[in-house]
């Protein structure tokens, strides 16, 4: 008996949520995942992060056109993740009877079957080839386990407790990029004993975007909602994680509060 695949059909997510997108708005934006980015800078336009946030632009860009219609040419599965895709778009602007034209490539990042991240390029053999070579990097099984447990780690409803379970006993918690005088924190006990004392009665972090480093880290862009022990007042803020890994155990755990400082310390640039 044959096995059922493990992973989605990223030719038929990309292809139902096109298809789906084309007659309810709506409804195309739930193949998209909450966090995800769609980023128009290789054609000088921004870049949009966040579902609802995509959902607005495109609302707002579409309303100045009477008729809309949007066709996936090609669409390729590449594997680890990454699909390839070309669109043709036809638009008729307002108190107009002309259609404008024009055709667009995609490199579209999936997991968990919703898109989460979508880059789009004008020129479409330099899309393929990102697309190409986005898939091989991402080609790492070890570190995309690691991923999976960060993953995890986000969805758990206590996360703290979720923390402790996928940690090492002399795990080493650096805070030294959030606090110039906090030192280290080395082991398990220390890091709890921390969050007892710390200014923070909860604190809870959302995931928007992930880079798998190399076979032992991972760094993660997230937006972390922390409450006030004396205030009771919420606070919210976009920082990074680099999470660090060895047989399947995180042994090192440090925040940054500028992700651009988080990309350059770890080699990566935005």
């Amino acid at each position: 008996m044959s096995e059922e695949p493990t992973t989605p059909d990223l030719t038929l997510l990309v292809q139902r949520a096109t298809d789906v997108g084309s007659t309810d708005f709506e409804a195309g934006m739930s193949f998209y995942a909450p966090h995800a980015v769609w980023d128009m800078s290789q054609g000088g336009l921004p870049v949009i992060e966040g579902r609802e946030a995509i959902r607005a632009f495109f609302e707002d860009w579409l309303g100045a056109y009477e008729e809309y219609q949007q066709e996936a040419e090609e669409i390729h599965d590449l594997g680890n993740g990454v699909a390839f895709a070309v669109f043709l778009q036809r638009a008729r602007p307002a108190d107009s009877s002309g259609w404008v034209e024009f055709r667009d490539a995609r490199v579209l990042l999936c997991a968990d079957g919703l898109i989460e991240r979508v880059n789009t390029f004008l020129d479409i053999d330099k899309a393929r080839a990102a697309a190409e070579r986005l898939a091989q990097e991402r080609e790492r099984p070890r570190s995309q386990e690691n991923v999976e447990l960060v993953r995890r780690l986000y969805a758990a409803d206590d996360q703290i407790a979720a923390f402790v379970q996928m940690s090492a006993s002399d795990v080493v918690v650096d805070l030294t990029a959030l606090f110039l005088d906090q030192a280290l924190l080395c082991g398990e006990e220390e890091a709890l004993g921390y969050l007892k004392t710390s200014p923070w009665a909860s604190l809870r972090f959302d995931p928007e975007r992930y880079f798998q480093l190399d076979d032992e880290r991972v760094l993660v862009f997230s937006r972390t909602v922390q409450t006030g022990r004396a205030s009771g007042l919420t606070l919210e803020t976009r920082g990074a994680q680099e999470f660090t890994f060895r047989d399947g155990l995180l042994v090192r755990y440090k925040v940054y509060p500028d992700r651009s400082e988080a990309l350059k310390a770890v080699g990566l640039e935005e």
